[in-house]
């Protein structure tokens, strides 16, 4: 039972251990689900968004990483470059991600040492 407010609700959870175990050996989900979950780990609904819209800019690039990075070297949206980094560092691109590094690393020197909101 779970108390809300003034309303008591009754609630059943199911796990199926055995199917999704099978679905994970054969499609190897767990990684790729721990890598979304590790680029969404902000809690911050703006942060999130930042993040969600560099993913589907991403995508959209079709791998052509020339504008992305050219957005990267010009933002002033820590949040923005933060995300940038990782998204490459979890496709692989480790010139990019060192690339965005070195551009909040510049960030950082210009805001006093302050990354983003989560290292405030």
């Amino acid at each position: 039972r779970v108390q809300i407010d003034k309303c008591q609700h009754l609630c059943e959870l199911q796990v199926h251990l055995n199917q999704m175990t099978s679905v994970d050996q054969y499609s190897s989900g767990l990684p790729h689900h721990n890598l979304f979950r590790n680029y969404f780990r902000s809690s911050n609904p703006v942060v999130q968004e930042i993040r969600r819209q560099v993913m589907l800019d991403v995508g959209s690039s079709r791998g052509n990483f020339s504008n992305i990075m050219k957005r990267a070297q010009t933002s002033q949206d820590v949040e923005e470059v933060e995300a940038l980094r990782d998204i490459c560092a979890m496709l692989g691109r480790n010139k990019h991600k060192d690339d965005t590094e070195r551009r909040l690393a510049v960030l950082a020197v210009e805001n006093h040492g302050i990354q983003s909101e989560e290292h405030v």
